[in-house]
């Protein structure tokens, strides 16, 4: 999983290769010359992204994690915006320069486009903010802006780390009957948010850890200590009162 592939380095090469050869078709065709720079460019720098961060967690050797309690993890507004600016640019920039009058090619780049225009209301809006996870003694909690899941630490029955779309990510699965959800009101949409994720992750709850700025092994190991280790939970509640004194 954190081993940098052939395919990694292919499509690095390969993204390479367009994006030098998009500055010879802009002397002739300036319009495709854009396109092809600017989605090409994009696959280029998603894939060096990947290797790298391979490379640095290869280099990663965790001992042992500890959390401060009670304090939440809020989504990185720094992380929203970069990735809200890129498909924006991303989108409109494809649009803008799309070679020939292609209805289909101009939906998927619009579409693109909103999604990152939506990500930017949300983020200056406040309610993507909203959005964290946190530890406490009792058990692992996602805030949501209309409400949050705090579940037990025991009521955890599966914890694995994977990706999607070659994003790091967190699976958990639980006992639902364990969880616990405020307002009351807010259960039937987090059963049916757990139903749509165990149907296309296999997992009731999915955490991409980058939105948070947090590499998937660091806080896989964070929780699975405080699940398999009942007494370092209590160092979440000491840590918490310290940083309320």
């Amino acid at each position: 999983m954190d081993k940098v592939t052939f395919k990694d380095w292919l499509f690095a090469l390969i993204g390479l290769l367009f994006t030098l050869s998009s500055l010879l078709i802009i002397q002739k065709d300036f319009n495709t010359g854009i396109t092809t720079l600017v989605f090409f460019g994009a696959c280029f720098a998603v894939a060096v992204h990947i290797i790298v961060r391979k490379l640095r967690l290869q280099r990663q050797s965790l001992r042992t994690v500890t959390v401060v309690g009670g304090e939440p993890i809020h989504a990185s507004k720094k992380r929203i915006a970069l990735l809200g600016i890129g498909m924006l640019a991303f989108g409109s920039t494809l649009m803008l320069f799309q070679p020939d009058d292609n209805r289909v090619f101009y939906g998927i780049t619009l579409l693109i486009a909103l999604t990152g225009a939506v990500l930017l209301v949300g983020l200056f809006s406040g309610r993507l903010a909203k959005t964290y996870i946190q530890f406490d003694p009792s058990g692992f909690t996602f805030g949501y802006p209309k409400g949050n899941v705090s579940i037990p630490w025991e009521a955890i029955t599966d914890l694995y780390r994977g990706e999607i779309h070659n994003n790091q990510a967190v699976f958990l699965s639980v006992a639902a009957e364990n969880i616990l959800v405020a307002p009351a009101s807010y259960l039937a949409k987090v059963n049916k948010q757990m139903a749509s994720s165990r149907k296309w992750t296999g997992a009731d709850f999915v955490i991409m850890t980058s939105t948070y700025g947090i590499d998937a092994p660091v806080l896989m190991a964070a929780i699975e200590r405080y699940i398999t280790q009942p007494e370092a939970r209590a160092e979440l509640l000491a840590q918490r009162k310290l940083s309320e004194d």
